[in-house]
This record gives C-alpha cells, sequence and structure tokens, in this order.
C-alpha cells in the first residue's frame, strides 16, 4: 500500500474517532507519512464533518466536568478540543449554544 492510500485510511479512522485536523496530521506523520501525503489525506475531510465531531467532543467533555464553575468548565472544554486537534474556529462554532443559560445558574 503506498503512502498516500494509508494516509487516507488512517485518516478516515482518526476523524470517526473524533479527533481534529490538526492531531490527525501529526499522527500521520509520527506514523511516517511524509508531510505531502498527511496533507492530502488531511484536507479531504469535510468542514461538516469536523463540526460535528468538535460538536460530539465539546458535549462528552462539558458532561464531565459538570461541577465545575462556568468559566472554568467553558475553558477546559475548549482547551480539551484544542488538545484533540481541532482548529479555532471549529472550537468556537462547538461551543455556540452549549452554555446557554449557566451564568443565570450561579
Amino acid at each position: 500500500m503506498d503512502d498516500a492510500r494509508l494516509a487516507q485510511r488512517l485518516t478516515e479512522g482518526q476523524a470517526q474517532n473524533l479527533a481534529g485536523r490538526y492531531a490527525i496530521r501529526r499522527r500521520l506523520m509520527a506514523r511516517g507519512i511524509s508531510p505531502e501525503d498527511a496533507e492530502e489525506a488531511v484536507g479531504r475531510l469535510s468542514g461538516d464533518q469536523q463540526a460535528e465531531a468538535a460538536k460530539a467532543v465539546a458535549r462528552r467533555l462539558a458532561d464531565r466536568c459538570r461541577d465545575a464553575d462556568p468559566r472554568k468548565r467553558k475553558s477546559k472544554v475548549a482547551q480539551g478540543l484544542a488538545r484533540r486537534g481541532f482548529g479555532w474556529d471549529e472550537i468556537e462554532a462547538a461551543m455556540d449554544g452549549l452554555f446557554d443559560g449557566e451564568e443565570d445558574e450561579t
């Protein structure tokens, strides 16, 4: 199997595991895939697919830190998404509306 096909297969698998583009690219290159092949494979991921993955991860992270105060909770979710390789636009979109009304509760 050539590097380009391997990169594409690994990218699809990582995307299903709810990882962001940056994390997938790092993992591909750690496996010896050339930067060009990694970039090409990651470039095939749809924006919608990444947005949905970021939202799913954000919901899970928010549920895990339910007891933290709202500001800390938002920070933890954003940091968790960044660690999973999502870009800031995806993080912002995933968090949009996730914490509506929480400031009123405290």
